[in-house]
């Protein structure tokens, strides 16, 4: 099932994470100010051609580049970022591009979680030592599920806990019924 958004949260601790950071930021070809950055998967598995969305889905796992990226090194930010840190929108999960990341990087701990933005999937991957060491996918409107929806898309507002049924549901939802 293909969503309009994915939200991306990569978090990156150890030796050389912001070097790998620094490797998979390129300025974003969209905005004039350099310190604008967008993550570039081919940094990480290299495409011969990016406007080809056969040859990006075959290597990358999606059928284009990270859109709409947020970056935070450790130790910047307000407050503080406790890692470095990558928000980075595609149109799907992209677990195939993090674990090469993770493979290339043995040295880093990489925490991937992802979420639509319609709050219907999400779930994440933890890799140390360049191996996926735990992996889930959120049960559909849990609090891990909307805590990384919250996290990633805001809109709190738009959605409240129903205690009987043990799961979140759309404002509009609940009051229908």
């Amino acid at each position: 099932m293909v969503h309009n958004t994915m939200g991306n949260y990569l978090e990156l601790t150890g030796k050389g994470a912001r070097e790998v950071m620094e490797k998979i930021l390129i300025p974003d070809p969209e905005c004039d100010n350099p310190a604008d950055k967008v993550v570039d998967f081919s940094k990480i598995i290299p495409v011969d051609n990016q406007e080809s969305y056969d040859e990006c889905y075959e290597k990358w796992g999606v059928i284009r580049n990270a859109s709409n990226t947020q970056y935070y090194y450790e130790g910047e930010g307000n407050p503080p970022s406790k890692a470095n840190v990558i928000y980075f929108d595609t149109p799907e999960p992209v677990p195939k591009v993090i674990a090469e990341l993770a493979k290339q990087n043995p040295d880093l701990h990489i925490f991937y979680e992802h979420c639509d933005e319609d709050a219907t999937m999400a779930g994440m991957r933890v890799y140390e030592h360049g191996e996926e060491i735990d992996s889930c996918t959120y049960e559909y409107r849990g609090h891990s599920m909307m805590s990384a929806f919250f996290t990633m898309w805001g809109r709190e507002d738009e959605f409240e806990w129903n205690a009987e049924k043990e799961k979140y549901e759309k404002v509009q939802e609940a009051v229908a019924e």
